[in-house]
C-alpha cells in the first residue's frame, strides 16, 4: 500500500478512537451530571416515619413536611407514619391518613422504652418485601430525595446486609454477650437494605422484647442485626465513598453545617421555621439543571440556608 494512503488511513484511526474517547468521556459526565428528573429510580425506597404527636410544634412541622412540597410527597405512596401516640384529628384528611396507631407491649411503656423503630421496619416488610432499601426517620428528619437516589443508584448494594446512617455507640447493661452496639441514629435516619430485612424479619418479636433494656431505641435494631442474625459489622459508618462520609445528620444543623464536607442526605431539623426554609431549597424542582453539581452539598448548606435562620 502507498505510503500517502498508509498515512491518510493512520490519521482516520487516529481521528476515530479520539472520537470514541470523546464519546466515552462525554457519556460517563452525562451520566454523572445528569439532571435529577432523569435518573433512574430504580433503588425502590420504602420509608417509614416515627410520629410523636405530643411533642412540641408537631403539626405545624408534620404540615411542612406532608403538604405539597414537603418532602413526604416526593416519596409518595412508598411513605407511611407510624406513632404510640393519638393520631391528631386536625390534621387534614390525607395528612391524618397517613399516620397508623399502633399499639405496644406493656414492657414497652416504660418512660424512655419505645420500640417504634421494630414495629415501623415490621410494617414496612410486611407491606413491601421486596423493597430494595427500608428508611426509617424521625418526624422532624428532612430526606433530600435526589442526594440519596444517587447514592443507592451508584454506591449501594441491596444484596449486601448493612445499616446506613450517622454511627453512635453505647454499652449495654446488664446483656449479656453484649459488650457494646454501634448503631445509625434515628434522627438521620436508619437505612437498611434488603438483604438486612431479610435477615432481620425473623427476629421482630424476639428482639422487641429481649433488646427492650437498651437504653437507646435505635441501638435495639442494631444490636438485634449483630447478635441474633449474626451480622456484628452490619452498621456501616463512614465506610463509603468520601464525598457522602457525612451524608447523614442526626445534629442540629448549626453545630455540623460549618464543619462537614461533601453531599447531603438527611439533615435533623426541630424548629418548623427552619425545616421549611431548608426542604424548600433542598429538595425544589430541577436542581440538577440549575447547578455545576446535581447534588445539594454542605457548603450549599452553609451559604443557601444558615444565611436564612
Amino acid at each position: 500500500m502507498p505510503s500517502s494512503k498508509l498515512k491518510t488511513l493512520a490519521i482516520s484511526l487516529f481521528i476515530a478512537l479520539q472520537s470514541v474517547t470523546i464519546l466515552h468521556l462525554y457519556i460517563d459526565r452525562s451520566k454523572l451530571l445528569a439532571p435529577v428528573g432523569t435518573i433512574d429510580i430504580a433503588p425502590q425506597v420504602l420509608v417509614g416515619v416515627l410520629a410523636a404527636p405530643a411533642t412540641q410544634n408537631f403539626f405545624a412541622r408534620w404540615q411542612t413536611h406532608s403538604s405539597p412540597g414537603g418532602w413526604h410527597r416526593l416519596f409518595d405512596p412508598n411513605l407511611r407514619s407510624y406513632t404510640y401516640e393519638t393520631v391528631p384529628t386536625a390534621l387534614p384528611k390525607h395528612q391524618y391518613n397517613m399516620i397508623e396507631h399502633v399499639e405496644p407491649e406493656e414492657y414497652e411503656k416504660l418512660d424512655y422504652n419505645t420500640n417504634l423503630q421494630f414495629w415501623v421496619f415490621k410494617k414496612l416488610y410486611d407491606a413491601s418485601p421486596g423493597a430494595k432499601w427500608y428508611l426509617l426517620v424521625d418526624d422532624d428528619t428532612i430526606i433530600i430525595k435526589h442526594n440519596l437516589l444517587w447514592f443507592l443508584q451508584y454506591f449501594g448494594d441491596p444484596s449486601l446486609p448493612v445499616i446506613y446512617g450517622e454511627c453512635g455507640s453505647c454499652k449495654p447493661r446488664n446483656m449479656d454477650g453484649l459488650e457494646s452496639v454501634v448503631f445509625a441514629v434515628g434522627g438521620g435516619g436508619i437505612l437498611l437494605s434488603h438483604a438486612a430485612m431479610e435477615l432481620l424479619a425473623p427476629h421482630f418479636e424476639t428482639c422487641r422484647e429481649k433488646y427492650n433494656k437498651l437504653y437507646y431505641s435505635d441501638a435495639r435494631v442494631a444490636a438485634c442485626l449483630q447478635v441474633e442474625a449474626g451480622v456484628p459489622d452490619v452498621v456501616q459508618c463512614r465506610e463509603r465513598p468520601r464525598a457522602w462520609k457525612d451524608a447523614f445528620s442526626a445534629k442540629p444543623i448549626e453545630d455540623i453545617a460549618k464543619e462537614r464536607s461533601g453531599r447531603v442526605i438527611s439533615i435533623h431539623e426541630k424548629n418548623n421555621t427552619r425545616a421549611a426554609i431548608i426542604n424548600s431549597f433542598v429538595n425544589r424542582p430541577g436542581w440538577g439543571y440549575k447547578h455545576e453539581s446535581p447534588h445539594v452539598e454542605w457548603k450549599d448548606i452553609r451559604t443557601e440556608v444558615l444565611t436564612k435562620f
